[in-house]
């Protein structure tokens, strides 16, 4: 791009970032993955319930930002922008999308005449249109912020604030909804157990429900139903003494009958409602409501809490001793239901998925009930990374249903999956760990081996439920049937990293290595070595630096680092070549002190062909020198060709330009990294082992 068009592209961006579009935000920086899952969400969203989802512009301008902004998937992402402008042609976010795409295909002139357009609708004075735009933007960025995550909900209601604060020339229907949408973030706040928010949220609905607004009113009582119950959930550690606030049943039941009241006729509010007599046990009331939510806009949710309302009423039948037939007749009708959620779903949703397996486990129609758990594992893994109570609850349901069909291995390696799931959530699943321990029991007749693998499968398992003291136990017992079971020493190795016993780490290690053909994990190894290096006496710390090197770098040369340096950087050079020697008992070439001079190629280079880690103190001078390039290249061809061994830069100064040759190479600076009493030498020693070849 020529200097002119980068101008005018940055012109242009300056201008967008001054208007309230999604490209004002700023968005705290999150992996690709979590942006891949909101993606995820919202595409999932479009699919479950297109006719809410094309209804309200946020979440498709926000889709569309997302796939502009982190995917450059610029066809998509204008097909929803075309979709938005098409309802809404002066929808200042969708707008602000159009221009980013235009940016980005660089239509330079397009994105001005966008922008031109942007600015003529947020100053058209008159009516309080101008002012209800600005709101609505304002609100759509904050809700595009309650999107995306934890992080951002604090932002997303400082937005919603603005919003609010910009509503003097609004029509009072725009007020009632900007403080409806607050109070939605402000909701999402108390799944986190913030409750600080509450106060502002009962606020902001009052004025919602004493509106008079009927597209908002039943809305806001089913709201605030919702928030008083997640309120009572709040356990009270997380509140300062005395402040706890707990709320009836009777209040709360009374926010979902007013909701009712006010909108008979709201599928929305029709949903929430049944969900809500579902949850209280309420089933014939919450199968009436969610009928008719169905009748009125068939959707998942209705379908998914009709399922789960029939599975409800036949548990209750199976505990309080009915008829086998009336059972199977509402598992029959659970079933039914949930197909037809899962058909809406487009057999994505993966609670719906999960659901629907475990009636067809109740209906005893295990090999309908597989091909379901396997579906919502996968879904549940491309939209929440698999990590979650809801994924926990599957493989366990899953796990039973293989025992079932008396498939042993398949349903411990689920049951297993469960607690892991839940222990990453930092909860515990008791009916599979109990199932596991059952499964996992020595026989008399277990081989000696065999009954070593089933001890170091309960300390796994007893380990990612918390109980150490019984894991370690095990692994012991274990130990005693066989010192040198290199399973049984991993187990310990890594037991002794988790509670910082790394002198007795090295103990286990040593015998990992001398009593067994498996080679350690390396990030075991290294947590071991490096961690033990703090705890251990200065004078024979060297000893174990000795040993990591050769580990990381198994090849056999005449020294095990060269430093390389310009002739005005010979002190400094000459410095790590003692500490290196000093701290780290390596044997070293320095340029200047060993060959006393770079003019002798040959020795130079012969002198980095046999070094496994070659250095290079990298100052101006070194950048300034013809030779430098030369021997960069050389040292790069050495540890390509025997694969084995690494490069280095140390700067002498933070603002250095570090040669091209050496960019793909680590740099470091070597006041950061330079050895002293206090940090052991440990950071310029992990520098020499960082990103080796």
């Amino acid at each position: 791009m020529m200097e002119s068009q980068q101008s005018q592209e940055d012109d242009l961006k300056e201008r967008l970032a001054s208007f309230p579009t999604l490209f004002q935000l700023d968005i705290p920086r999150v992996s690709r993955r979590h942006h891949e899952m909101n993606v995820s969400k919202l595409v999932r969203e479009q699919r479950d319930d297109p006719r809410e989802f094309y209804q309200n512009a946020n979440a498709e301008n926000l889709l569309a930002f997302l796939l502009l902004k982190y995917f450059n998937d610029l066809e998509r992402a204008k097909c929803h922008i075309d979709s938005v402008l098409e309802k809404q042609n002066d929808n200042v976010v969708a707008l602000g999308n159009l221009c980013g795409y235009y940016l980005q295909i660089e239509d330079f002139s397009e994105a001005g005449k966008t922008l031109d357009l942007i600015e003529e609708l947020l100053n058209t004075t008159g009516n309080g249109k101008s002012a209800q735009r600005k709101a609505h933007a304002l609100a759509e960025q904050a809700y595009s912020l309650s999107r995306l995550g934890p992080k951002c909900h604090t932002l997303g209601i400082e937005k919603s604030r603005e919003a609010l604060r910009s509503k003097d020339d609004c029509h009072e229907k725009v007020c009632v909804e900007l403080n409806y949408e607050l109070t939605l973030i402000l909701d999402r706040c108390l799944d986190t157990h913030n409750y600080t928010y509450f106060t502002e949220a009962r606020q902001c609905l009052d004025i919602v429900t004493n509106s008079g607004e009927p597209e908002f009113c039943g809305k806001g009582f089913a709201l605030l139903g919702d928030v008083y119950k997640k309120m009572n959930r709040i356990p009270e550690k997380y509140f300062v003494t005395g402040e706890k606030l707990t709320f009836s049943d009777e209040k709360i039941d009374g926010c979902f009958e007013q909701a009712k009241r006010e909108a008979p006729d709201d599928h929305f509010v029709l949903e929430r409602v049944g969900r809500h007599y579902r949850l209280c046990g309420h089933l014939d009331k919450a199968i009436n409501c969610l009928q008719k939510a169905n009748k009125l806009c068939p959707m998942p949710f209705p379908c998914h809490h009709l399922g789960l309302a029939y599975m409800a009423m036949a548990d209750k039948n199976i505990k309080k001793g009915g008829d086998d037939r009336k059972t199977k007749e509402w598992l029959t009708e659970a079933g039914k239901w949930l197909e037809e959620a899962d058909k809406l779903g487009k057999k994505a949703a993966y609670r719906i998925t999960a659901d629907l397996a475990r009636v067809y486990v109740k209906l005893e129609e295990y090999q309908k009930a597989l091909p379901c758990f396997k579906r919502a594992a996968e879904e549940n893994t491309a939209t929440d990374d698999g990590i979650s109570l809801v994924a926990a609850g599957n493989y366990e349901n899953w796990g039973k249903c293989f025992l079932l069909l008396g498939k042993e291995e398949e349903g411990k390696t689920k049951l297993l999956k469960a607690v892991e799931c839940a222990a990453r959530v930092k909860c515990h699943r008791r009916t599979a760990f109990s199932e596991l321990v059952k499964l996992m029991q020595m026989q008399e007749h277990d081989r000696p081996e065999v009954k070593i693998d089933k001890l170091n499968e309960l300390a796994k398992l007893h380990e990612l439920v918390s109980s150490h003291r019984k894991a370690l136990d095990l692994r012991q017992s274990a130990r005693e049937l066989d010192p040198s079971n290199p399973n049984t020493l991993l187990g310990l190795i890594e037991h002794c990293c988790k509670h910082r016993k790394y002198a007795l780490a090295q103990v286990y290690l040593s015998f990992l290595q001398n009593l067994t053909d498996i080679p350690p994990p390396k990030e075991l190894f290294l947590q071991v070595k490096l961690n033990a290096v703090t705890t251990t006496e200065p004078s024979l710390a060297y000893k174990i630096f000795q040993e990591t090197f050769q580990f990381i770098f198994p090849v056999d040369c005449l020294s095990d680092v060269f430093i390389y340096s310009a002739d005005n950087d010979k002190e400094i050079a000459c410095t790590i070549t003692r500490q290196c020697e000093e701290y780290f008992g390596l044997t070293c070439l320095c340029l200047h002190r060993d060959l006393h001079s770079m003019l002798k190629i040959s020795e130079t280079v012969e002198a980095l062909s046999d070094s496994v880690l070659i250095l290079f103190v990298v100052s101006e001078c070194l950048t300034k020198t013809k030779s430098g390039d030369y021997f960069i290249e050389r040292a790069i061809e050495c540890v390509n060709s025997r694969g084995c061994g690494n490069i280095i830069s140390l700067t002498t100064a933070s603002d250095i330009i570090i040669p091209k040759l050496l960019q793909d190479f680590s740099t470091f600076n070597y006041d950061d990294v330079g050895p002293t009493t206090e940090n052991m030498g440990l950071p310029l020693f992990r520098a020499f082992i960082e990103n080796k070849n």
